[in-house]
């Protein structure tokens, strides 16, 4: 975890709410980094290789933006209550992980515990970190993992929150 992780990490955590009357699920939300350049600009400056590795490895993050960049997040609304300093300017997927898992641990586990079912909708990152962690997958795995875009991934846990099974809900010529 870098320096600043816990400690932003622990600011956002404060920014988790629920909306009301929004539906008939009950929806939880936390405020999640959203950062990066597009693939294809990204891809041309830096070649397809070192795209890959950044988008797939565990540790590798691109690199840092500049405050003055308009994707730093210092300039979205949802973090002005945020120390800027504690801002990141990159993200790997470990960061992603060690970011998201206090999400998971203060919020569905507790939810799934209590016999719920959660439907946890995130950004494609967020979730090959989640998978990354519930599959105890190898740093040379992960690199191997693709998720489909926008097709559902169902994971079944037992009592000690230990996938027992997961499947996508689709048909074959999805994947």
């Amino acid at each position: 975890m870098r320096p600043h992780q816990e400690n932003w990490t622990r600011q956002l955590r404060g920014k988790t709410y629920k909306l009301q009357g929004q539906s008939i699920l009950p929806v939880l939300m936390s405020c999640f980094v959203e950062q990066g350049e597009d693939k294809t600009a990204s891809a041309a400056k830096y070649g397809a290789e070192v795209l890959h590795r950044w988008n797939r490895s565990y540790a590798e993050a691109p690199p840092a933006v500049e405050k003055s960049d308009p994707r730093w997040p210092g300039h979205d609304p949802r973090y002005r209550d945020v120390d800027p300093r504690l801002l990141p300017t990159t993200e790997s997927l470990q960061d992603t992980l060690h970011r998201a898992l206090p999400f998971w641990h203060d919020h569905v586990v507790p939810a799934m515990i209590q016999g719920q079912r959660v439907l946890y909708s995130c950004h494609g990152n967020t979730l090959r970190a989640f998978v990354y962690h519930w599959e105890k997958m190898s740093e040379e795995d992960i690199m191997k993992l693709n998720i489909p875009n926008g097709t559902p991934l169902v994971y079944e846990f037992n009592e000690d929150m230990t996938p027992i099974n997961h499947f996508y809900i689709g048909s074959d010529e999805t994947f």
